[in-house]
């Protein structure tokens, strides 16, 4: 059992991306990227392509909004 103090810090390392493709392909090398990989192709770009207008429906004059939050979580004894 861990009897330390953990601490969690949160940091925002988010992007505005001018190209939805780089969202796409962002994504699909993160964590849902290895559930759509194994999707049947036909089914895959039917996913890509209601992915594609729905981030585009988001988008501002800076971009698509690219949200990387990240957590630190650190222990000491």
């Amino acid at each position: 059992m861990f009897t330390g103090v953990i601490s969690i810090v949160t940091e925002q390392f988010g992007s505005y991306l001018s190209n939805v493709e780089k969202a796409w392909k962002a994504n699909a090398r993160s964590a849902f990227g290895s559930q759509v990989k194994e999707l049947p192709p036909e089914r895959l770009e039917q996913l890509k392509a209601e992915y594609i207008a729905q981030v585009e429906a988001t988008a501002t004059d800076q971009g698509i909004w690219n949200d990387v939050t990240t957590f630190f979580v650190l222990g000491s004894k």
